[in-house]
């Protein structure tokens, strides 16, 4: 780039206090104060015919070191001429040419691009750009990222975080190779436009042991293995949109503003984090869910209209809080065990409290019904044995049928060729069956079983 030279406000003016040749350099002045330090600029003459001179230095009242034609023709001036720090044409020239070379430098970066904040005093800038090239799954692969709290060490080879509490994003544009995992689908091919997020330790409460295992690098080892991507401590996704036009969305879910209809609706998988207070840990009353929210924060701790009604949708499943054979109150691992189906409802004004939920309705994975707690009555045949056409023994549909749950609403037999419903039939329950004494002959017996 070339030369700047330092302005001096308004261009004050002063004058030569003796006469000098065409090839002097040096010129004496009545005062020199009124110029910058050198080296510098100074315009002799006032008009199209005037000189700009480069000197390199001020001593007293003369300046020094003067290339003499600078801008402008070399000549003879006599004592009395003007001479000033004025915008001069090289000025001019200097300042486009360094717009120019600013701009061709900005489009041919090599190497990573650093942005620090203008008063962050860190070592690593906390947004990045990042082009990486390498194999993945033994597939080549480039791409540029975008990295927010977070940067990529070039001699480790590994992305690392700059402040160790806060979350870290990264989004990564794919020019070649394939989809991080999908490598070992057989799929090299699937590049993509993917936002990625690193947990920090705040992401993990303080009783969790996770918390205290976030490093400066993103990743850990798996198996001996560095792994950076669908890992606790790596990179999970957030968004992403692939080759085929297919998108997935990671993370909690999304929400759905309706084009102006208040409160909003949320597609969400996660936790629960609202209160418990009538419990001593998360485990007594967390849970895991896979819902759609209305009038309900993802998490389901709070709303967008408090004084209104939430409602909840979905399953919801026991937490294994046991997974890898530790207890852990902050586990992430869903049983998939025990779920079931459930719409709630939290009226409005009610703390968002584990308990003031109420199920309005919800059914278990073995079929069972309930509206508000009370269960859906179905009816259920069981064809007994029948032992001399009038004793017949039935077996329970299975084991959530019991002695103390179950009842007979009604038994229907064949006698003498005929279909009947049997009154005043003497029911009997163990634990192992179900049997009764017909009042007369039958070839045919059902019984027609309730469950309380």
């Amino acid at each position: 780039m070339p030369q700047m030279y330092p302005a001096k406000v308004n261009s004050p003016i002063t004058l030569l206090s003796a006469p000098i040749t065409d090839v002097a350099t040096t010129a004496t002045l009545l005062d020199a104060s009124v110029l910058p330090e050198g080296p510098n600029l100074a315009v002799i003459g006032n008009d199209e015919n005037a000189e700009t001179v480069l000197y390199t230095a001020k001593s007293g009242n003369t300046i020094t070191g003067l290339t003499r034609g600078f801008q402008g023709i070399a000549k003879a001036w006599p004592a009395t001429t003007e001479v000033a720090r004025k915008f001069t044409a090289y000025d001019y020239d200097s300042m486009r040419q360094m717009i120019l070379d600013t701009i061709e430098s900005m489009g041919e970066v090599h190497g990573d691009l650093k942005l620090f904040p203008y008063d962050f005093n860190g070592p690593n800038a906390p947004y990045n750009f990042a082009i990486i090239t390498g194999e993945r799954e033994n597939i080549p692969f480039t791409e540029i990222w975008i990295l927010i709290n977070a940067w990529y060490d070039r001699v480790a080879k590994r992305f690392k975080r700059i402040d160790l509490n806060n979350f870290s994003f990264g989004w990564q544009f794919q020019g070649g190779g394939t989809y991080p995992g999908e490598g070992g689908f057989g799929d090299t091919i699937n590049q993509g436009a993917n936002l990625w997020r690193a947990y920090g330790k705040n992401a993990f409460s303080p009783v969790d042991p996770m918390r205290n295992q976030v490093t400066e690098e993103i990743g850990l080892y798996v198996n001996g293995v560095w792994t950076e991507y669908a890992v606790m401590l790596g990179w999970n996704n957030t968004f992403m949109c692939d080759s085929y036009g297919g998108m997935t969305i990671g993370g909690a879910g999304f929400e759905i503003d309706g084009n102006g209809i208040f409160p909003y609706k949320r597609v969400s998988l996660g936790k629960y984090t609202g209160l418990g207070s009538n419990y001593t840990k998360y485990s007594d009353y967390g849970f895991a869910y896979n819902a759609v929210l209305w009038n309900a924060y993802h998490g389901m701790f709070n709303s967008d209209v408090p004084a209104d009604n939430s409602f909840y949708y979905g399953l919801v499943s026991p937490i294994d809080f046991e997974y890898q054979g530790a207890h852990n109150e902050g586990s992430g691992k869903v049983l998939l065990d025990d779920v079931k189906f459930v719409w709630r409802m939290l009226p409005g004004g009610a703390t968002f409290e584990h308990d003031n939920w109420i199920d309005l309705l919800s059914i278990d994975q073995y079929g069972n019904g309930f509206i508000k707690n009370k269960r859906i009555q179905t009816n259920v045949s069981s064809i007994a044995a029948l032992s001399n056409g009038i004793y017949a023994v039935a077996s329970y549909p299975d084991n959530t049928w019991t002695a103390t749950n179950t009842y007979v609403v009604a038994v229907r037999a064949i006698v003498g060729g005929v279909q009947k419903q049997l009154n005043n039939v003497s029911i009997n329950f163990t634990a192992a069956n179900i049997s009764c004494t017909l009042p007369e002959s039958a070839t045919e017996c059902t019984l027609i079983l309730q469950r309380i």
